[in-house]
């Protein structure tokens, strides 16, 4: 048996460009459209290696940007991501469809901003906010749209925008598995020992467990473990009691 690959990714995209009257306009009637969004660039890294992969339109081309990522995530048995769920996995999945990509091979999302909403409560939900709050780091500040732009529109500085650009979408991808690596414990949804088999963390795929205390649900009683490598709790898989034999 093998570890799991985990997959860490954040994308970044263009905005749309459209002809509009006004600023306040809601409404933009798809004839107002000159260009649609799409994706600029993205990072990805494996859990465990110290190499960021960085894909851009400049660099790979928008085909070659799109099927690099794409094998990446035909190889993934995880994708961590921050706002993953609702963002870069569906712009992704978009982006295939419409240069003629399947589906990469099935793979579990685990974004960790749908963790930190359901599991605690910080001043923000933002990535910046958490990497700060637990120590770890900031993402790479610039100058707003104006750094888009310079891209979109190869103006004079556009070396040193995509040069910034690559340095924030690789932080970002960087914050993010540390703090995947921090929430570890309080991640719902990942099981290690599935690929690796024994009696081990769910969490992190530790051996390292203690018994401490008893799970009781509806259908049984069991012995409970605690991970002591990421502080996790999990419970054996036989039960000690059940409701059905009594014994």
């Amino acid at each position: 048996m093998s570890d799991p690959r985990i997959l860490t990714l954040d994308i970044e995209t263009a905005p749309a460009t459209v002809y509009t009257y006004s600023l306040f306009q809601k409404v933009i009637g798809i004839g107002n459209v000159i260009e649609g969004p799409r994706i600029l660039c993205l990072a990805a890294k494996w859990h465990g290696s110290r190499d960021v992969f960085f894909l851009s339109e400049w660099s790979q081309g928008r085909e070659g940007m799109l099927k690099a990522i794409h094998q990446l995530m035909d190889e993934a048995d995880y994708i961590i991501s921050w706002n993953g769920q609702r963002f870069d996995v569906p712009w992704l999945n978009g982006e295939f469809l419409k240069v003629g990509l399947e589906p990469p091979s099935p793979h579990r999302d685990i974004d960790l901003m749908l963790t930190a909403k359901k599991r605690f409560r910080f001043l923000s939900n933002k990535l910046d906010w958490y990497a700060r709050e637990l120590g770890i780091g900031q993402k790479v500040n610039h100058q707003g749209i104006g750094l888009w732009r310079s891209i979109m529109e190869d103006a004079d500085d556009v070396e040193d925008a995509r040069k910034i650009m690559r340095r924030y979408n690789v932080q970002d991808v960087r914050l993010t598995e540390q703090i995947f690596d921090r929430m570890r414990p309080w991640i719902q949804g990942i099981n290690m020992a599935l690929f690796q088999g024994g009696t081990r963390c769910r969490n992190c795929g530790s051996v390292h467990l203690i018994k401490k205390g008893f799970a009781i649900t509806t259908q049984g009683k069991y012995q409970r473990l605690k991970c002591t490598a990421c502080g996790a709790w999990t419970r054996e898989k036989k039960a000690i009691y059940t409701s059905n034999t009594g014994a």
